[in-house]
């Protein structure tokens, strides 16, 4: 006697592996796939994102002028902050040696 066949798997339904409702549903084989692929394309552009080659894109858009404000503010901002807790070093260390 041959054996029983199972029916296939529903791979597109709301029921996960374990046939519990499953939520958010599995998703179909093409978003999986369109997904993959948009990420491995995405990670091929970033790659490609030499330092000193400046997109058109982001020169008409204002990206680079805004991601270069952005740059100098963090880099003034580490630099304050550096200062500022050197001179609360110096002054504890001042009082340290009053003391």
């Amino acid at each position: 006697m041959p054996p029983k066949r199972r029916p296939p798997p529903k791979l597109y339904g709301p029921l996960g592996d374990n046939g519990e409702l499953q939520f958010p549903p599995p998703k179909s084989w093409q978003e999986r796939e369109r997904e993959r692929l948009e990420s491995e394309r995405n990670s091929v552009v970033s790659h490609f994102r030499f330092a000193g080659l400046v997109y058109i894109e982001d020169l008409v858009s204002g990206a680079y002028d805004r991601k270069e404000k952005a740059e100098a503010e963090a880099k003034r901002k580490r630099i304050e902050k550096r200062r500022k807790e050197k001179e609360a070093a110096e002054i504890a260390a001042k009082e340290a040696l009053k003391k």
